[in-house]
């Protein structure tokens, strides 16, 4: 008979696999990992039970980065949306009314068919072969989405999931992840998702500790103009969302002596075009005018689907912030002139007697007509970085990274847009 393992949220399996993980881990990583002592009611002893749990909003941001995206749910749905429509043109001729079931079976409908019977699964009760909930809906006044996606559960019975059948269809047009991403939204973000294998182990299927290569998910290759950049965003994000880490890998200039500049960054991503690599790769320039000339010049070169252009994002101080030219000290707006990465290493990092370390206007960049500027105290400001990052790995206050946050948000966007 073999052992289901699946993804539960209250008290329904929404994904499942048989006698493996198969690809349930993609979302998991050994953090989330609890293996505890429990006592069991109906055995009336202690047992082992070993499980993984991570939030709904942990996985939503995890199901995106890998690219089972609203949008991409909403693309799988209108191709199974004009399939189903020929089948009935096909199958029935002129008894069914095609206008009308195209107004009425809609992407925002079938949304609102799959959050309301995933609301009903998670809390139902599985009883004599059938969840009772569940049945009662099926003699109420459903409207067609509704009955389309009540018709394909409970989803353990065929290749229908949610509504969608994924019995022809190509793992590039979608995938049942790409619904649970839909599924999610009918839940909390603090609720939980648990993967038990407590039976799957005790049957033989799997390792008590599952091993590194089973968490693995291709990675977003993430293009920087330098190492200190890549460190600045790795460190970052192993502090405000350890859970993302997985998902993104860096070009260690350090280890590899590989040459950082924003020229050769372009270079790099032209050669990663060239090659076909087929990871997704973010080319992330600085927010100043060396790196917005270098946007500008990548807007010539076709670009493929998995690679996105992107800068620094622009920052409310640096609207008005202090710097030293030709003629003296003024404020300006440096967003796109001189925004570099260590303007997001915190505002209690740059202060300095509670002012702002200046940035030097430097030399005059003529594709963007602007001045590129750098800050001041360049190595001071990321030797204060390295201590932040210490002190917050024993007490982490997300105030002093309010910056760093916002740039990772960016980043976990990048596909979406």
């Amino acid at each position: 008979m073999g052992e289901i393992v699946g993804l539960c949220i209250g008290s329904y399996e929404f994904l499942s696999r048989k006698n493996t993980f198969g690809d349930l881990l993609s979302i998991f990583s050994q953090d989330d990992l609890t293996i505890e002592e429990v006592f069991d009611k109906e055995l009336d002893e202690s047992i082992t039970r070993r499980y993984f749990t991570k939030t709904v909003n942990n996985a939503k941001m995890c199901l995106d980065v890998m690219g089972h995206t609203t949008l991409k749910a909403k693309s799988l749905f209108e191709y199974h949306k004009k399939n189903y429509l020929d089948y009935l043109e096909d199958d029935f001729d002129d008894e069914v009314d095609n206008d009308n079931i195209e107004r009425e079976y809609t992407f925002e409908n079938w949304v609102r068919a799959v959050k309301k019977y995933s609301s009903i699964l998670a809390s139902d009760i599985y009883e004599n072969g059938d969840y009772i909930s569940l049945e009662k809906c099926r003699g109420e006044n459903n409207s067609l989405c509704e009955k389309i996606v009540l018709d394909s559960l409970p989803h353990c019975k065929d290749d229908t999931y949610f509504g969608i059948d994924f019995y022809y269809l190509d793992e590039e047009i979608g995938s049942p992840w790409d619904v649970f991403r839909i599924i999610l939204e009918a839940f909390k973000s603090e609720d939980i998702i648990t993967l038990d294998y407590t039976n799957l182990f005790e049957g033989g299927w799997c390792d008590e500790v599952p091993e590194e290569k089973e968490y693995l998910v291709s990675k977003t290759v993430i293009l920087t103009e330098g190492s200190t950049d890549a460190r600045v965003i790795s460190e970052a994000m192993k502090l405000l969302y350890p859970h993302m880490v997985k998902f993104y890998s860096f070009i260690d200039f350090s280890t590899y002596v590989v040459q950082g500049s924003t020229n050769y960054l372009t270079h790099y991503l032209k050669a990663f075009i060239a090659a076909g690599i087929r990871n997704r790769i973010i080319a992330l320039y600085d927010n100043d005018s060396a790196g917005l000339s270098e946007i500008k010049v990548l807007k010539n070169i076709p670009i493929p689907s998995n690679v996105r252009i992107m800068h620094l994002p622009d920052l409310e101080m640096c609207l008005h912030y202090p710097t030293i030219g030709p003629g003296g000290s003024s404020i300006d707006n440096i967003n796109g002139r001189a925004c570099s990465i260590e303007m997001f290493l915190g505002k209690d990092i740059l202060k300095k007697s509670g002012e702002y370390e200046p940035v030097r206007w430097k030399s005059y960049i003529d594709k963007v007509d602007a001045y590129q500027g750098e800050i001041v105290s360049k190595s001071e400001v990321l030797k204060q970085f390295k201590l932040k990052v210490k002190r917050s790995q024993d007490q982490l206050v997300l105030d002093e990274w309010e910056e760093c946050d916002l740039l990772l948000r960016e980043i976990f966007a990048a596909f979406e847009k």
